[in-house]
């Protein structure tokens, strides 16, 4: 049983735009797709291997950073929203 992977998901996993996941795919297959459209096994290889190659590190290090200075600022923000307002005394 293959899972359904549809052009909007990949596009929002590798963090780019489904019109650019459908220009590339248009570029090697003939069948026009659309955002909901699953995909098939070799068009996901095609997709997996170009995003990839366009979003390589040059260094781990700072893919981890990165992914440390997110996680830190979803924290802060999470921590502002559950602070309780203070209230206004009159």
């Amino acid at each position: 049983m293959m899972i359904k992977y549809r052009v909007s998901d990949v596009a929002k996993d590798f963090g780019v735009t489904g019109k650019s996941v459908i220009d590339l795919l248009a570029r090697f297959y003939e069948t026009p797709k659309k955002s909901a459209t699953a995909l098939q096994e070799e068009e996901l290889d095609l997709v997996f291997e170009y995003f990839t190659q366009q979003h390589q590190s040059d260094n781990l290090d700072s893919y981890f950073a990165d992914a440390d200075a997110r996680r830190e600022a979803k924290k802060a923000e999470k921590k502002s929203e559950s602070a309780p307002a203070p209230v206004a005394k009159e």
